[in-house]
């Protein structure tokens, strides 16, 4: 099980004091998750087919959460979960239209040499050097074939690439959505919860009258950022600990 996404690891006091580690189920969503791999594996899908489904769903997609995934990025700074496609179509739009300006470029090179040979081999050439210019051009006419199937076996798959991002992070807003939903109870229930926030996170845990801990973070701001652990015992601060999280 993966840890908030499956489930939240909660510190718990037992009626005579002991202290224990539940582990919180997150229901989940099944029929959305299952409807998004379906979207994944199909190549007959596109980005639109999915938006047009999440829209369905009658989900905020102005909601933002600020919520960790799985430990996968790579950027030095984390998004918030979110399913609004404006800013998701807006973020890709280079690579969206990179397949376009290639054929154009392209198409413009194949018509500039299939120019230089017409004027190399024209009519008042003899029969031998034009039958050799046909032969030329059906070999240009292939090429041409070959490099259009080309381009367009690269533009469904760029297609299927973005549309595929886009099935990842909205699986992402998904679970940060159940996540939120389980978390108040786990809150109320517990005396420590775990929890993987984006941000400036400043929480304080009372776990008896004698220990308190402490947790302070700036987590996904920068390329680097400070997560500090603080344990207290009857006003002491018994270990102060600092671990610094690089990104690559």
């Amino acid at each position: 099980m993966n840890i908030n996404i499956d489930c939240i690891l909660a510190l718990k006091k037992k009626d005579n004091g002991n202290l224990w580690v539940d582990i919180v189920d997150i229901p989940h969503t099944e029929d959305i998750l299952l409807k998004l791999d379906s979207f994944e594996d199909g190549n007959y899908y596109d980005i639109f087919d999915v938006i047009n489904y999440v829209e369905g769903l009658n989900i905020d997609n102005k909601a933002k959460y600020s919520y960790c995934w799985y430990h996968e990025y790579n950027a030095s700074f984390i998004d918030n979960a979110t399913i609004e496609p404006q800013i998701f179509m807006y973020n890709r739009t280079v690579k969206i239209t990179f397949d376009k300006e290639w054929k154009s470029i392209y198409d413009d090179d194949i018509r500039s040499v299939k120019n230089r040979v017409e004027v190399e081999y024209s009519a008042k050439r003899s029969p031998k050097r034009r039958m050799e210019r046909t032969e030329y051009l059906s070999y240009l006419a292939k090429l041409d074939k070959e490099m259009l199937e080309e381009i367009e076996k690269q533009q469904r798959e760029r297609r299927a690439e973005i549309k595929n991002e886009y099935v990842r992070k909205i699986r992402r807003c998904i679970y940060a959505m159940d996540y939120y939903k389980a978390l108040p109870s786990v809150k109320t229930s517990s005396l420590m919860y775990f929890s993987e926030n984006i941000g400036w996170y400043r929480p304080d845990y009372t776990i008896t009258d004698n220990v308190q801990i402490s947790v302070r973070t700036n987590f996904c701001y920068g390329r680097s950022a400070y997560f500090h652990v603080n344990l207290n015992y009857k006003g002491i601060n018994i270990l102060p600990y600092s671990d610094i999280v690089v990104y690559f």
